[in-house]
């Protein structure tokens, strides 16, 4: 990932954190024993990401 990414996600940008969520859901639905680590990790920062997306963003989080 660009340094120019990880900058988006640091100021909030929706659609840079809508792909962060993306990237979160496929980690939490890797295989259990590879992932044992994260625990439910990703799932409370997706919900943190919903709170701070708009409606769209929040709609692309949940399709």
């Amino acid at each position: 990932m660009s340094d120019k990414f990880f900058q988006l996600v640091k100021r909030k940008s929706p659609i840079a954190l809508v792909v962060t969520g993306y990237l979160l859901a496929v980690i939490s639905n890797a295989p259990k024993p590879w992932v044992w680590f994260v625990a439910d990790w990703p799932f409370r920062a997706i919900r943190a990401i919903a709170e701070m997306v708009d409606d769209a963003g929040q709609g692309a989080l949940m399709t």
